[in-house]
């Protein structure tokens, strides 16, 4: 599984909601500061979800993107 989309903030700042399988956490989804092209600009992950099922993880992944187009970043990768 991947899921991947670049999410503009509520403030006009780009996010890039990454859902995957990760050996270490198994299905996770994780945000990133990114720019418009959805390239990262830090690989500081600014939140993170992991979930038990791929089911979850789809559904997770979309209410990830939701909660981060009502977010405001201040450009330093902090909430």
């Amino acid at each position: 599984m991947k899921l991947t989309d670049t999410i503009k903030t509520k403030n006009g700042r780009f996010v890039v909601v990454d859902t995957c399988y990760t050996l270490d956490h198994g299905l996770e989804t994780m945000v990133f500061t990114s720019d418009e092209q959805g390239n990262v600009t830090s690989w500081t992950d600014l939140d993170a979800e992991t979930y038990s099922t791929p089911e979850e993880a789809e559904e997770g992944h979309r209410q990830m993107i939701e909660k981060w187009k009502e977010m405001e970043i201040d450009g330093k990768e902090r909430i």
